[in-house]
């Protein structure tokens, strides 16, 4: 993976933390993701995923309400249900509370996070050493 990071040297706010990061992830798969995320920039929250027999654009993506999504393929598109943004939050504390009491299987185990956080620090290793890190 390569990573980049851009801090503006006349901003303040970006004195200890970048204002923009970009990576760009290459999978075993051939797949390869390419994310941007700023404090700096013009506001998005859009996830485009382009494969062999069509993309999906998600925008907004992530957002508390209104997301939208829309698969086309062959030239057709269509809209899907994103499902219910409101409540994208409010499962994570029922499940914690549910894992306390009756010990089901975890959804999101601590290897994911920690999985999570090898891969944010591999995208800033490539930005202060300009190489490709491999994971």
């Amino acid at each position: 993976m390569r990573g980049w990071t851009e801090q503006p040297g006349s901003d303040p706010r970006f004195t200890q933390i970048p204002a923009t990061t970009r990576a760009e992830l290459r999978f075993a798969s051939g797949a390869v993701a390419k994310i941007v995320t700023s404090f700096d920039l013009p506001s998005s929250n859009r996830v485009h995923v382009i494969g062999s027999d069509g993309n999906l654009l998600m925008d907004p993506a992530t957002g508390y309400g209104g997301n939208r999504m829309r698969l086309t393929r062959g030239g057709v598109a269509e809209d899907l249900a994103p499902g219910n943004s409101d409540i994208q939050f409010a499962r994570m504390p029922q499940h914690f509370a549910n894992a306390i009491r009756e010990d089901p299987p975890i959804l999101t185990p601590g290897e994911m996070g920690l999985r999570d956080t090898r891969i944010i620090e591999a995208i800033y290793a490539s930005a202060e050493s300009g190489e490709t890190v491999r994971l």
